[in-house]
């Protein structure tokens, strides 16, 4: 899957740093927040940041909005779970996805949706941004 015209595709499993917590698929936050942790910048000679005119020291950094069809979702609200029990529950059980509830037990600040199928996500949007801090 080719994001945005780029040639460059999702995230090679071999360049993860460890293992994925719910296993290796494609993770999607809904905040924007969690998305931009996984953000780079893009290279200055990218062509559309050149086409942008933005000032040389100003870095852009790129996330896709995309449409993600869970199915029927597996939610897990803690860190204790068997991996291998998870990844039998979606690729031969009833689940379709893994929903990562961080907030509710855990208290962290975000949710995740995991799905382990490219057909069922669409990229609708690509947004480019700068960060802007204070």
């Amino acid at each position: 899957l080719a994001l945005a015209g780029t040639g460059k595709t999702w995230k090679e499993a071999g360049k993860a740093v460890g293992t994925p917590l719910y296993g290796y698929g494609i993770y999607f936050a809904e905040r924007i927040t969690k998305a931009d942790e996984y953000s780079e910048p893009m290279p200055q000679d990218d062509p559309l940041v050149a086409s942008l005119g933005v000032d040389s020291d100003e870095s852009l950094h790129c996330v896709l909005v995309c449409r993600v069809l869970g199915g029927r979702t597996r939610v897990v609200t803690t860190n204790e779970f068997e991996i291998d029990k998870l990844k039998a529950d979606v690729f031969e059980g009833p689940y379709n996805s893994v929903f990562g509830d961080r907030e509710s037990t855990l208290g962290k600040p975000y949710r995740e949706v995991v799905v382990y199928d490219k057909d069922q996500c669409f990229p609708e949007f690509l947004l480019v941004y700068s960060r802007v801090y204070g």
